[in-house]
């Protein structure tokens, strides 16, 4: 399964259709060590190292209704809980000290907050900067 979400990781990294993308690396504080970003225009994709049970996402650039604050929001699966789905909710632009959030639902109904925090990004403290191919290093190295 491990194999399975590096190879997907790498396929959603790779498209051609993201070869424009900004990547970034995030420490999700508490939670997760290590969280790639590749966002293009407004689809955000990535993956998780195993600090956080290796996990894959997909979503968009969202406006939060009503306001001007943006986050990305992004379905995300973790590799051992494959019938489990969550949602992972994250301030942009990626900066130091941004919130981040995921959530479930039992029942359809009434959301839960699974784990949250504030968030570092990796190599700078600054905004979104371009990281080039680190990314694709990153899943070859898992």
């Amino acid at each position: 399964m491990k194999a399975l979400s590096i190879a997907a990781a790498a396929a959603l990294l790779a498209a051609p259709t993201i070869a424009s993308a900004k990547n970034t690396e995030v420490n999700l504080k508490g939670f997760c060590d290590l969280m790639a970003f590749q966002i293009n225009g407004s689809n955000a994709v990535g993956f998780s190292d195993d600090s956080c049970e290796g996990g894959i996402f997909a979503g968009s650039v969202v406006t939060v209704k009503g306001t001007n604050a943006k986050s990305v929001l992004a379905g995300f699966q973790f590799k051992d809980q494959p019938n489990q789905q969550y949602v992972l909710r994250v301030d942009y632009p990626l900066h130091d000290g941004g919130a981040w959030s995921i959530s479930y639902t039992d029942d359809g109904y009434q959301v839960k907050t699974f784990a949250s925090g504030t968030y570092k990004v990796w190599g700078h403290g600054a905004k979104h900067k371009p990281r080039g191919p680190k990314l694709l290093d990153i899943a070859k190295r898992q």
